[in-house]
């Protein structure tokens, strides 16, 4: 065949790099997986703590354990090619050293059990994760040995699917992975948005399991759903971006990419990370 699209990750693993004949790419796709702090907690609903414990993630670790052919390191909840993106969260790429130090200067003392303490309040936190699905939770074991090196203690809670789905929108974890699905058509509202935090007035509903807000985040939202075009964005995009990295409700970590294969000498194939591989198919052509 000239052109494989769609192809699982373990597989594309097994190809010979060095065969001429053969391209192979992988596309950041629309599938998001991000680490969540639930801001209702006590001690996560300080900024500080949370920029303190995404700095001590080891994501390069996290990156090498689940295999390069298999997830993309997100930089945002853009993908790069998307207009608007800013690698917002690269600020949290930093040593166990820096990581430390930032924890002690929010005021909290990590305790001998592995939790935070400051003043009368203790506290111990669990990674809600879906069992049902084996490389999340390869991924919270990573996040769990992370924060080990800065001597925080996580509780790895994998729950199945159905309860795992309830205890996200319930917002019954203090720190949990969610899978978010970004199309260019995607607005981040969806995933950002006051409005969009369950509650029990709305029956539970959206997808804001942080329950973070922000007026002039708010605004931004707003702004970036009256655009015409993506491009009119741009500008609200990455101040949008920006801000929740300085507040990090969320912390992205990787993309599931769009894998595809096809003989060198075919042309003009454009893979864009989600939907059908031939999109274009009338721009293909033979070199």
């Amino acid at each position: 065949m000239d052109v494989l699209t769609d192809i699982p990750a373990e597989r594309a693993a097994t190809w010979d790099p060095q065969d001429q004949a053969i391209r192979v790419e992988r596309t950041p796709g629309a599938r998001l997986v991000q680490l969540v702090f639930n801001t209702r907690d006590p001690v996560l609903r300080h900024d500080e703590v949370r920029r303190a414990l995404a700095g001590a993630l080891d994501r390069a670790g996290l990156e090498k354990s689940l295999g390069t052919a298999d997830a993309l390191r997100a930089q945002s909840w853009l993908v790069p090619q998307r207009a608007g993106f800013e690698a917002a969260f690269a600020r949290y790429d930093v040593d166990v050293a820096v990581a430390r130090k930032a924890l002690l200067e929010t005021g909290w003392k990590v305790t001998a059990e592995g939790g935070l303490k400051r003043g009368p309040t203790t506290r111990t936190f669990r990674l809600l994760v879906n069992a049902d699905d084996a490389a999340m939770r390869q991924a919270a074991e990573g996040i769990v040995r992370s924060w080990e090196r800065v001597g925080v203690k996580l509780v790895l809670e994998a729950r199945p699917a159905e309860r795992y789905h309830e205890g996200l929108q319930r917002r019954d974890f203090a720190v949990a992975l969610q899978e978010a699905v970004f199309y260019p058509w995607t607005q981040p509202a969806v995933y950002y948005a006051k409005d969009s935090t369950p509650t029990s007035r709305n029956g539970f509903r959206g997808e804001n399991v942080s329950g973070w807000s922000d007026s002039e985040h708010e605004a931004l939202l707003r702004e970036i759903a009256r655009a015409a075009v993506p491009a009119d964005a741009a500008g609200a995009l990455k101040r949008q971006q920006a801000l929740i990295a300085r507040d990090v409700p969320i912390l992205p970590l990787y993309f599931w990419p769009q894998i595809c294969a096809y003989r060198a000498d075919l042309r003009g194939i454009r893979p864009r990370g989600y939907g059908a591989l031939t999109w274009n198919v009338e721009e293909w052509h033979w070199k």
